[in-house]
């Protein structure tokens, strides 16, 4: 004798509905997942961008200042932030701010620099250098309306044609 077990049909079809919603749950939160991981790529990607481009006008920046220097250490005049401009493929210092792409602000810093009786490069005290100034160049944008980042880059330039 072979007993066969009948399953209550209202067991089965409450079991299928759970089984629907935790598989909508499931796929739910997987496609969240996917779609959260391709926008923070992607906003990834543009931040990487905007700071490489930054990057770049702030080592422009750096370098039209070594030009000047090239030409003409007196020109690095002490001031607390100058843009540049070139003209016939000369740079020179202009106006207080580069505003470029619309987007990025870009300010050159020019300091004397001082020394102690080692010849060490110091903050205070010593003596002042007129032979070595310290430029910094900071490039700025807003990443959004209330996040904004810079890149800021500082060396120091001597003038190599003074006499020893």
């Amino acid at each position: 004798m072979t007993r066969r077990l009948k399953m209550n049909t209202r067991e089965c079809k409450g079991f299928s509905v759970l089984e629907i919603i935790l598989a909508v749950g499931i796929f739910v939160v997987m496609v969240s997942g996917m779609v959260i991981a391709v926008l923070s790529g992607m906003e990834t990607n543009r931040l990487g961008q905007e700071e490489t481009v930054a990057t770049e006008y702030t080592t422009e920046g750096i370098e039209a200042a070594r030009s000047i220097r090239n030409l003409n250490f007196s020109a690095l005049n002490d001031t607390s932030g100058t843009g540049i401009d070139q003209v016939s493929g000369v740079w020179s210092f202009s106006g207080n701010e580069n505003v470029l792409d619309g987007k990025y602000t870009r300010v050159i810093s020019i300091e004397s620099v001082r020394r102690d009786g080692s010849g060490n490069i110091v903050e205070s005290g010593g003596g002042i250098d007129p032979d070595t100034k310290k430029v910094t160049v900071t490039t700025s944008w807003a990443i959004s309306s209330s996040r904004y980042d810079s890149v800021v880059l500082m060396t120091y330039l001597t003038n190599w044609k003074a006499p020893i």
